[in-house]
């Protein structure tokens, strides 16, 4: 391990980058929000940034010698705009309609030594969700999920369905139980989930969880491309960052690939895409106001590719 007095990792979008700010608990984290240089050395947007001084150096040594990660010494803290990367409180939302993608996210979350709690519609329907949470991370449901099923859940018809640890079902409900699971969040729910977002809680949406925020008039101007605009059965697109100070984009390449597999695919507003920090394909956008063309029309190969420009914008 170095020996100077700020540790830098650059960050390359490596898998292990996440787990390790975890394991370094309450020590203090910056990230860079830009490129810098340092030591005759370049260091890209999103680099991690660890000031030794009254650090527990050992510590330190121990979780990152553990990981395979770059650790570079520098003698002072970079000029450069930098902010905390704190540890957020975690919870993983899940509905009984659909349990087993919310299974494997929380497989990977343990496997990552990543904190979480798991929450359903109970949780949700009781409020107060900003207190105990800094972020909701809705994984992908069954395909073809709409708000209404995920706010109207299992049907009553079947209530009461406990799912709890009882004599007669001694496996059940170690993880996550429930009186009675029939229902969605219902109303009460989303209020409580848009309350949380409004004040300050970040809603994360995996795959078709999305519906909750764009569907439900939480999240606007955005247009949801029908099942025939593209098929992608499992496929690795082309992609280009279109927005390299966002933190969602640190570490990435500005033409990288993304995989897709036939989940929700978005369209924002031509005056909306400077909030798409990224793009499928590589075309560059266009002014949506050009100039006709001498002869008083527009060429219809621009025209063509304007609008596919337009469609090609996605919200991660």
């Amino acid at each position: 391990m170095p020996c100077g007095n700020v540790w830098a990792i650059s960050n390359h979008c490596q898998r292990e980058l996440g787990p390790v700010r975890f394991e370094l608990g309450d020590i203090d984290v910056l990230v860079a929000e830009q490129d810098f240089e340092a030591g005759g050395d370049s260091y890209p947007a999103g680099t991690l940034l660890i000031d030794m001084d009254g650090v527990d150096r050992e510590l330190v040594s121990d979780v990152l010698s553990r990981s395979r990660l770059q650790v570079d010494s520098l003698r002072n803290m970079p000029d450069v705009a930098t902010h905390e990367l704190d540890l957020p409180r975690l919870a993983v939302f899940q509905t009984w309609a659909s349990t087993q993608n919310a299974g494997w996210v929380r497989y990977s979350l343990d496997q990552a030594g990543i904190p979480y709690t798991l929450i359903s519609k109970d949780r949700a329907r009781a409020g107060a969700l900003r207190g105990e949470f800094d972020v909701i991370l809705a994984p992908h449901m069954s395909p073809g999920t709409s708000i209404g099923g995920i706010m109207g859940g299992v049907d009553p018809k079947w209530s009461p369905l406990a799912y709890e640890t009882s004599d007669q079902t001694p496996n059940l409900g170690h993880i996550l139980s429930s009186d009675d699971i029939t229902g969605g969040i219902g109303f009460e729910g989303m209020n409580n989930i848009e309350a949380f977002i409004r004040t300050g809680g970040t809603l994360i949406t995996l795959g078709s969880a999305v519906v909750i925020a764009s569907d439900s008039g939480i999240l606007r101007g955005i247009n949801k491309i029908g099942a025939g605009g593209m098929n992608t059965p499992g496929s690795i697109l082309t992609a280009k960052i279109t927005d390299s100070s966002s933190s969602l984009t640190y570490g990435y390449d500005e033409i990288t690939h993304v995989f897709c597999g036939n989940g929700p695919i978005f369209s924002v507003p031509y005056y909306d895409r400077d909030l798409s920090p990224m793009q499928f394909g590589t075309k560059p956008l266009e002014d949506e106001n050009e100039e006709e063309s001498d002869d008083g029309e527009n060429d219809e190969g621009e025209e063509e590719a304007e609008e596919q420009n337009k469609t090609n914008q996605i919200r991660p």
